[in-house]
């Protein structure tokens, strides 16, 4: 494999972590922010 290709592989999956971050976080902050609502609605 060429250096270059190796270059854009490399890029390339930095990207989809990238991504998959961008993607992920809020989606554990929702879960974690309805978790929370959920909990204090049990306790009242």
């Amino acid at each position: 494999m060429t250096p270059f290709m190796e270059g854009v592989i490399s890029g390339a999956g930095g990207v989809v972590v990238l991504i998959g971050l961008l993607v992920t976080i809020p989606l554990k902050l929702h879960a974690w922010y309805m978790a929370a609502q959920l909990r204090d609605r049990g306790l009242q």
